[in-house]
């Protein structure tokens, strides 16, 4: 092998590896937007929801990203089965009715 296939190699060897840490920090900051846009959905929940009780954004603070995760999975999964309520099933007057199709949307 001569220097110039040795200089190839390298120079090939250079861009490959930069390739790969560009695609493993470009994968880092998705995951760190994603985990921080559920963390600030989930903070809306609660402040839709919960009237912004200070006691529970404190706590939805101490969670980890992986809780956040799973609790915004959650959140999603009741949203998509809520369509599959019968609310007449239910045989509540139409005023309780209304308010509890208003408090699930």
């Amino acid at each position: 092998m001569d220097k110039k296939q040795i200089a190839v190699g390298m120079i090939l060897a250079l861009i490959t590896g930069g390739i790969f840490l560009i695609a493993i920090f470009i994968w880092k900051a998705v995951r760190t937007l994603r985990v921080k846009r559920e963390r600030i959905q989930l903070e809306s929940y609660i402040k839709d929801y919960f009237r912004g009780n200070e006691k529970i954004l404190a706590f939805v603070g101490t969670l980890s990203d992986e809780e956040v995760k799973i609790l915004i999975d959650i959140i999603n999964k009741v949203r998509e089965d809520k369509s599959e309520i019968e609310w007449k099933t239910l045989k509540l007057p139409k005023v309780i009715e209304q308010k509890f199709k208003d408090l699930v949307d």
